[in-house]
C-alpha cells in the first residue's frame, strides 16, 4: 500500500493526501475509513503516539464511524495488555486475542504469521487430520461488526471458487464461539516482497515466475474473481524461510526450480458473478495493509 510504504519510509504522506489524489474514493465509505484507520495504526506501530481526537479534527465527516473503530481498537489493546497467562491447549474466549497454544475449534495455534487492518493469520495444526494450516480470524473477534463479517465472507467465497496450484487453497470455513475463521493451505517460505533485494533477477527466472502468476490470475478471472490487490506481499512462496536467511539463500530462490509462488489474500477481490459481489464498483480506489511479520514464539 502506498500510504504504508511512505509512512514506514519516513515520508509525510497522509490519508487526506491519498483521498485528494483519488477523489472517487469518497464514494466508498468503507475504503475511506480503512485508509484513515490504517494511517492511525501504522503511526501507532511506529511509536508516534497518534490521538483519536486529532483524527476527529482531521476527518469530522467520519467522526461517528471513527469513534466506533477507535473504541474497538482500544478494547483490543486493553485485552491484549491484561490477558492472563493461558496454559497450552486451553480454549480461549473469543473476546480475547488468541495466542500460541490456544485452541480454535479443531485447531491448535502455533504462533502469529501476520496481520492487516482487519484480519490476523496464525500458523496452526488441525488436530483431527494432524496437518499444519494457516488459520485466518477476524482481528476484532466476536466484537466484529457486520461490515467486517461481510468482507471476511466475501474473501472466503472468492478464494473458495478457485482450484489452482498457484493459489492458496481454502480447507474449511467455520465459527468458534462467535468468531469466524478460515482454514487455509500453509505456505512457509515467506512472501515475494521479502525476497526482492533490488538486484535484478535473471530474465528467464523472472519470466517464468510472471508466467505462473499470470496463469493463476487467468484461472481466477475465468471463474469471475478479480484479485485487485496483487502485489509481492500477497504472493507467498513454498518452502521454509526465516529472517536470518542470508543473501545467498535469497539468490537461490531466484532459480525457478526452487521457487513456487501462490497468490493469497483475496480480501479486496471482486466477484463478477453469483452472490459474492462486494459493495465496491469499477474505478473505486481500494487499500489494504500488507502482512506484518511476527515472531512465532
Amino acid at each position: 500500500m502506498q500510504l504504508e510504504s511512505a509512512l514506514r519510509a519516513g515520508e509525510s504522506l497522509r490519508a487526506e493526501d491519498m483521498i485528494a489524489a483519488h477523489p472517487g474514493l469518497t464514494s466508498d465509505t468503507e475504503a475511506v475509513l480503512e485508509l484513515i484507520y490504517s494511517e492511525f495504526v501504522i503511526r501507532e506501530e511506529l511509536g508516534q503516539d497518534p490521538s483519536p481526537e486529532a483524527w476527529y479534527a482531521r476527518f469530522p465527516e467520519w467522526q461517528a464511524d471513527l469513534e466506533q473503530m477507535f473504541q474497538l481498537h482500544q478494547q483490543l489493546r486493553l485485552a491484549e495488555a491484561s490477558r492472563p497467562q493461558w496454559s497450552p491447549g486451553r480454549v480461549r474466549s473469543s473476546g480475547h486475542p488468541a495466542r500460541q497454544g490456544d485452541r480454535i475449534a479443531d485447531y491448535e495455534l502455533f504462533g502469529e504469521l501476520g496481520r492487516g487492518g482487519m484480519g490476523v493469520v496464525y500458523k496452526a495444526r488441525q488436530i483431527r487430520l494432524n496437518r499444519v494450516v494457516a488459520l485466518k480470524l477476524i482481528l476484532s473477534g466476536d466484537l466484529a461488526g457486520k461490515k467486517e463479517r461481510d468482507r471476511f465472507q466475501r474473501e472466503v467465497e472468492a478464494a473458495a471458487r478457485l482450484d489452482h496450484p498457484n493459489i492458496v487453497r481454502i480447507f474449511e470455513v467455520g465459527e468458534h464461539e462467535g468468531r469466524p475463521f478460515c482454514s487455509m493451505e500453509y505456505v512457509g517460505g515467506g512472501n515475494l516482497a521479502d525476497r526482492i533485494t533490488g538486484v535484478p533477477w535473471p530474465a528467464r527466472s523472472a519470466a517464468e515466475l510472471i508466467a505462473l502468476l499470470a496463469r493463476a490470475a487467468h484461472h481466477a478471472h475465468e471463474r469471475g474473481v478479480i484479485h485487485r490487490d496483487l502485489k509481492p506481499a500477497n504472493i507467498l512462496l513454498v518452502g521454509e524461510h526465516t529472517d536470518s536467511d542470508d543473501g545467498k539463500a535469497r539468490a537461490t530462490l531466484a532459480r525457478r526450480d526452487s521457487l513456487e509462488p501462490k497468490i493469497a489474500d483475496f480480501g479486496l477481490a471482486k466477484c463478477l458473478t453469483g452472490e459474492g459481489n462486494g459493495p465496491t464498483r469499477t474505478g473505486d480506489f481500494l487499500v489494504g495493509l500488507s502482512p506484518i511479520k511476527r515472531s512465532l514464539t
